[in-house]
């Protein structure tokens, strides 16, 4: 058994260290107005109570670790970086970065426009091969979404 004060309500209860709720409070009446926000008057209506936090104003808990002002982080990708991601029809896609700081086209979007310009509203790409991966201008061709769906229906119906 361990001597702890409750954070909510601020009385002190002995408790061991299992259970369902968290060693913070005393009862789950305090866990669950700590949940919805909502603090209880008894906190502050105490002569002796002080936040943790009081007056240390820009804490820093751990500075071996945090970001410094003006360092970029060593995870951002080059623009012309390559990203193969699984779709929501889980197939994959390759994506590529044209911008920054986080502006992704699919690439046969890209290898199109660079050969042909924008596809028009209303036109799909379509693979060829059917392989979401082989973006070689010799396997896309422009379809109106009517007929993209005719050629993809039966493939549709079996998955579902």
């Amino acid at each position: 058994m361990a001597n702890y004060i409750c954070e909510q309500c601020g009385v002190g209860f002995k408790r061991d260290k299992s259970g369902s709720r968290p060693i913070r409070f005393c009862s789950r009446k305090c866990y669950s107005l700590y949940r919805k926000g909502k603090i209880l008057k008894t906190n502050f209506g105490n002569p002796g109570f002080e936040p943790w936090n009081k007056g240390k104003k820009g804490i820093h808990l751990s500075p071996k670790t945090e970001f410094k002002k003006g360092r970029k982080s060593n995870r951002i990708l080059p623009i012309g970086a390559v990203s193969i991601r699984i779709d929501k029809n889980k197939k994959k896609r390759a994506y590529v970065k044209v911008g920054s700081p986080n502006v992704w086209k699919l690439r046969c979007h890209v290898v199109w426009e660079k050969a042909f310009g924008k596809v028009q509203k209303g036109l799909v790409l379509h693979h060829i091969d059917r392989d979401t991966l082989n973006d070689n201008i010799t396997n896309l061709c422009v379809m109106s979404r009517a007929s993209h769906l005719a050629e993809h229906r039966a493939e549709i119906r079996k998955n579902l």
